[in-house]
């Protein structure tokens, strides 16, 4: 019996690739962008939260889901870089090859909070996204 094992690189480079060409902003996976001018953005891949499929292929089907971190010296940057996350991602069609896609959901979103103990203090939001993707 053969399982489906779904390439997540290619899908979180459509997820990044999709936020900066609607942003404009310097985005990150897994990590700070090399430019960290603010307000920016981090993309962290989640675990996947089900799969289902056939008999045959359990694994046919997978629910990716990430957390897009959005930061800045400021809140009201947090805010806007916050927003424009939203905007590029929630009913977005990620096109990757090969893997069909439903539009992007955001089941969880956040507030924006302080950092503290950073110098100078930063602010972040925390949203989630996920998004069914099948071969």
């Amino acid at each position: 019996m053969a399982y489906t094992v779904h390439d997540p690189e290619a899908f979180f480079a459509a997820i990044v690739a999709r936020l900066i060409s609607s942003t404009g902003k310097p985005i990150g996976l897994a990590e700070a962008p090399a430019d960290t001018t603010y307000p920016y953005a981090v993309v962290y891949p989640l675990r996947d939260e089900s799969s289902e499929g056939s008999l045959e292929d359990p694994t046919e089907m997978v629910v990716w889901a990430w957390q897009v971190t959005c930061v800045s010296d400021g809140p009201g940057g947090a805010q806007v870089m916050q927003r424009l996350a939203r905007i590029a991602l929630n009913g977005h069609i990620p096109v990757v090859a090969g893997v069909g896609t439903t539009p992007i959901e955001m089941p969880d979103g956040s507030g924006i909070l302080p950092d503290n103990a950073a110098r100078p203090t930063l602010f972040y939001s925390t949203d989630r996204f996920q998004c069914f993707t099948s071969v």
